[in-house]
This record gives structure tokens, C-alpha cells and sequence, in this order.
């Protein structure tokens, strides 16, 4: 059972670097990066993989400033897991009735056991989860020229290739006699005696 609860802790450390990676917004983070939540990544564990509502992300953000130290602007993994987490555990709890409870309590630790099952439970669905999801059907139609109508059909050929620049600009053939003449070269072939 040991080396189960190790791997609850370690997927549930892994969805809050996912957290971190998606409140970063497509930014590329270094491995050091992944391990500093800020409150919007905080306020994603909480409402993407725990299901808080908003009001519950405000006990969220209370916690948060309270172990971020002074003149930062996020906290470490090891706080987050260690010391917020039990706190909106203790919190959870304190909500349902009564007063809020130590860390330390059992029925907080049992709390918080259960939160970081969700976690672990949510970071292998995402895992799991195919690349692209549900945009892939997007993109696919987006990038079906067969569909295409109007000025943009006439970029493409018949295959679907793209013709480049006679696709996407009218480019004058002045190679005939005058402006509108087609048969360019063909006069010579045409009057040989």
C-alpha cells in the first residue's frame, strides 16, 4: 500500500505542475518554473481537479497569500503540497460545520488524502487524454481545402496543394500581342510557308 500512496503523491505533485503549465498559457516553462504556483495556477488545482467552486477558491486565495512570502508572487511545490493543501483541507472541513481544525487532525489528514486521490485521479485522465482532443476535428475541417469557397477555393488545386503565388495573386501574362491575347508564340507556327 506504501508504494500506492507514493504514486498518489507523486501524480498529484504532477497535475499541479500541469496546473502551472496551463495558467501559464502555452509559455514554455523550465523544470524550475513548473515548481512555482501562483495563485492562478492554484485556483486551477482547486477548481479544475478538486471541483471547488469559485466561493471555495476564495478560502484559496486567502491561503495563498498567506504562505507566499513577501514581495513574491508564488509559492514552491513543497508549500503548496505541504502547508496549503492540508490548509483548504482544514477548510473543506470547517465549511461542512464546526470549526477548523489543526493540520495535523486526523480527520484533515483524511481530507487530504482524499483530495490528492482526486488529483492523482485527474492527472491520469489528463495523461490518458488524446493529443489534440477535441480541436483535432477543428483543425482537420480547417485544414480541409475541399471545403473551401470562394476566393480561397481558387488557391488550391484539384489534390488539395497549394497553387503558392498564383493562388493568391492575379498575375498579368503580358507576353501577348495586346492585353487579352492568348496564343502567345503561336504566330510563327501559323504562317510558315
Amino acid at each position: 500500500m506504501a508504494s500506492s500512496d507514493g504514486d498518489v503523491e507523486q501524480l498529484s505533485r504532477k497535475v499541479v505542475q500541469m496546473c502551472v503549465e496551463k495558467a501559464a498559457g502555452g509559455k514554455k516553462l523550465s523544470e524550475a518554473e513548473k515548481k512555482q504556483v501562483n495563485n492562478k495556477a492554484a485556483t486551477k488545482v482547486f477548481q479544475d481537479t478538486l471541483g471547488m467552486s469559485k466561493d471555495d477558491c476564495r478560502a484559496a486565495d486567502i491561503a495563498f497569500s498567506k504562505y507566499c512570502p513577501k514581495g513574491k508572487k508564488d509559492i514552491d511545490l513543497e508549500t503548496f503540497m505541504t502547508k496549503m493543501l492540508p490548509e483548504m483541507a482544514a477548510e473543506a472541513l470547517a465549511k461542512k460545520g464546526g470549526k477548523k481544525k489543526e493540520h495535523s487532525d486526523p480527520a484533515v489528514q483524511e481530507k487530504l488524502a482524499q483530495f490528492k486521490s482526486k488529483m492523482a485521479a485527474k492527472c491520469k485522465e489528463w495523461e490518458s487524454a488524446p493529443t489534440g482532443g477535441g480541436d483535432a476535428d477543428v483543425v482537420k475541417r480547417l485544414t480541409d481545402s475541399s471545403q473551401y469557397t470562394g476566393s480561397h477555393k481558387s488557391r488550391f488545386d484539384e489534390s488539395g496543394k497549394g497553387k503558392g503565388i498564383e493562388g493568391r495573386k492575379d498575375i498579368v501574362d503580358s507576353s501577348g500581342y495586346v492585353g487579352d491575347y492568348k496564343n502567345a508564340g503561336t504566330y510563327d507556327k501559323a504562317h510558315k510557308n
